[in-house]
């Protein structure tokens, strides 16, 4: 049997629509058994075989299977499903001189005594920006947009090109998130904190008692069913 509160945990242990929390729900009710529920924002991605992945111990397929959900209690899913609105958001940022956009895919719930709409989506928002630092030069403005799989802004992170030190940073307060320095031609080490949500990894443990780690979407979990974000992974990578 999978650890559900390390699923939950993964999730933020609260509904995306009304913000009814786990750790409330255990400490008024005594458990949170039958009161929160994993909705597929794009049912048609649904693994045919759901219930019996989303049962196993944790797995990268089942914390894939979790990326295509949000997390909602029991009450605003049978909302959600009952309204059955299908959404679509353009979200626009500009910074100095830069602007991007992201198309999102979602779904909402209607409050009609408020008049309110609320857009939940899967997607991880790209549209954040950051501070890309090559050595002592002057930061540039990136968006987690210039960060996906496949960007070719990851070679000049990654392979360091032609530079010893690269740093990206908080655009609000300069924290460094993520950084790679040279050691030599064919290594660099690497630092991270996990609440950077870019670049996923799947790590054996040293620690016996673990014995796997993933680090994904901003979370770190392990094997044995801790969940963690306020950390730093560290290691020498071959570029």
């Amino acid at each position: 049997m999978a650890n559900k509160k390390q699923q939950l945990d993964y999730k933020n242990n609260c509904c995306r629509h009304c913000g009814r929390n786990v750790k409330e729900m255990v400490e008024e009710f005594g458990t949170f058994n039958r009161i929160f529920e994993f909705n597929h924002v794009v049912p048609s991605l649904k693994h045919p075989n759901y219930d019996n992945l989303i049962r196993r111990t944790i797995s990268t397929e089942q914390l894939d299977e979790l990326d295509k959900c949000i997390l909602l209690c029991k009450i605003c899913h049978g909302i959600l499903h009952a309204q059955n609105i299908e959404l679509k958001c353009l979200l626009k940022v500009d910074v100095g001189d830069k602007s991007i956009t992201q198309d999102l895919v979602g779904q909402g719930i209607i409050n009609k005594k408020e008049k309110k709409l609320k857009f939940m989506t899967n997607q991880k928002i790209l549209v954040v920006p950051y501070l890309l630092q090559l050595d002592s030069n002057e930061p540039e403005i990136i968006f987690g947009k210039d960060l996906e799989e496949n960007n070719p802004m990851l070679s000049k992170i990654f392979k360091v090109s032609g530079y010893d030190k690269c740093r990206i940073l908080d655009f609000r307060n300069g924290e460094e998130l993520f950084s790679i320095r040279r050691n030599n031609n064919n290594t660099a080490q690497l630092k991270q904190k996990i609440k950077f949500p870019y670049f996923q990894y799947e790590l054996e443990a040293d620690d016996k008692n673990v014995k796997y780690v993933w680090i994904r979407n901003g979370i770190g979990l392990t094997k044995n069913g801790e969940v963690f974000r306020d950390r730093e992974i560290t290691g020498t990578l071959i570029i």
